[in-house]
């Protein structure tokens, strides 16, 4: 049976250390492979330096346990190999910038050279950009924004928790590649959000000049 679709998550499974039971969690997060190969990366709460110094995990190791255990791809500052409709894709995971467990070298370090192959990195804070335009991939996909959470018309978000304000959310071209940052659907403060409704995406792939090239996108309510 040939897939014609990839399920991807950007990070931030959990707020901080006091959530709901994580056997559950893993249950209804298992349904998502069930329905068609998913990747994921992790991010700034899920655990690392930033979490630490808040009285949190002091890495993403235990979500990442529970994400592999739910049947859930996670290739932590590693690679894995997937397909879409017959094309290969590698699928690049990148350790959390804030966390300080990003490591883009090891990450393609292992990668194999295939020119024929579409690459998409998934790494929650897009800010890591700047440290991955020095390596070879086409589409990343982020998070962490939660698009801005709170939007004031005629303003923008009160708050982006990121350095490059002009990236933070939706499709963008940037150096050639392609980003994507996704509104998500949770957020903190209560996931109390303003302007700025909760997505899930879907990335629509065709094959281009390139081995595959993103051409649409179409935002949905969660």
């Amino acid at each position: 049976m040939i897939t014609t679709r990839l399920i991807c998550l950007t990070g931030d499974y959990i707020t901080d250390t006091d959530h709901p039971d994580l056997n559950t969690y893993k249950k209804l997060l298992a349904k998502l492979p069930a329905a068609a190969p998913t990747y994921a990366s992790t991010g700034n709460h899920d655990g690392g330096r930033w979490g630490e110094a808040k009285n949190r995990y002091p890495s993403s190791e235990l979500i990442r346990g529970m994400l592999s255990e739910a049947g859930i791809v996670v290739p932590h500052n590693a690679y894995a190999d997937a397909e879409i409709a017959g094309e290969r894709v590698q699928i690049v995971g990148i350790g959390d910038h804030w966390a300080r467990e990003q490591n883009a070298r090891q990450a393609f370090k292992e990668l194999p050279r295939n020119a024929d192959r579409l690459r998409i990195t998934l790494s929650h804070n897009p800010d890591t950009k700047e440290i991955l335009q020095y390596f070879s991939w086409e589409l990343m996909l982020s998070g962490h924004t939660h698009g801005g959470q709170v939007v004031v018309p005629g303003f923008g978000p009160l708050i982006l928790p990121v350095n490059d304000r002009r990236y933070y959310k939706g499709l963008h071209t940037w150096q050639g590649r392609r980003l994507y940052i996704t509104r998500g659907v949770g957020g903190v403060a209560g996931a109390v959000r303003f302007a700025c409704r909760p997505e899930v995406t879907i990335l629509d792939l065709v094959p281009g000049e390139s081995p595959v090239e993103l051409t649409e996108s179409r935002p949905r309510r969660a």
